[in-house]
C-alpha cells in the first residue's frame, strides 16, 4: 500500500510539466524548424517578453490552486453554517428540526460556489488584463497553440 500523500504523476507527465507554459513552449520547440510556424519577430516581441507573458499567465492559472486545497476550502466553507448552527442552539431547539443539518450543508454548499464564481470571475480579469497590456505575445501565444491544429 502507497502511503504517500501525492505523488509527481499528478504533476508530471510523461516526465514533463504539463501545465500551460510548458505546453506552449513544447510547441515552440517541436515545431521552430517549420516554415510555416510562427516566429517572435512576426509579432514583434521578444524572448524576454515571452517568458514573462508565461510565467505571469501561469501564475494567474496556479493561482487557483491545488485541486487538494481546493478541496479543503470547498469542506471548510461548507461546514462553516453547520458550526454556527451548533453554536447558536442547543441541538434539540434547531429551528428546522431534523433538517436543520441538511439546510447548513446546503447554505455552506451556495457560500462556496459563490467563492469559486467569484475567483474563476477574478481570474478571468486577470488574464484580460494581461491579454490587453501584452497584446502581442499574446497573439503569438495563441497562433502557437493553433498551430498543431491547422497541421491536421
Amino acid at each position: 500500500m502507497d502511503n504517500r500523500l501525492f505523488t509527481m504523476s499528478e504533476f508530471v507527465t510523461e516526465g514533463q510539466l504539463d501545465d500551460f507554459q510548458h505546453q506552449v513552449e513544447r510547441r515552440i520547440e517541436k515545431y521552430k524548424d517549420c516554415d510555416d510556424f510562427p516566429r517572435l519577430e512576426q509579432y514583434k516581441t521578444t524572448q524576454e517578453e515571452l517568458d514573462n507573458y508565461l510565467f505571469d499567465y501561469q501564475a494567474i492559472l496556479d493561482s487557483d490552486g491545488t485541486e487538494r486545497s481546493r478541496y479543503t476550502t470547498a469542506g471548510l466553507i461548507i461546514i462553516i453554517p453547520v458550526v454556527i448552527l451548533a453554536f447558536m442552539y442547543p441541538v434539540n431547539d434547531m429551528p428546522l428540526g431534523q433538517w436543520t443539518l441538511l439546510v447548513a450543508i446546503l447554505a455552506g454548499l451556495v457560500l462556496w460556489l459563490l467563492v469559486r464564481a467569484v475567483q474563476k470571475l477574478l481570474m478571468k480579469s486577470r488574464i484580460q488584463r494581461l491579454n490587453r497590456q501584452q497584446p502581442s505575445v499574446c497573439d503569438y501565444v495563441r497562433a502557437v497553440m493553433k498551430y498543431e491544429q491547422t497541421r491536421r
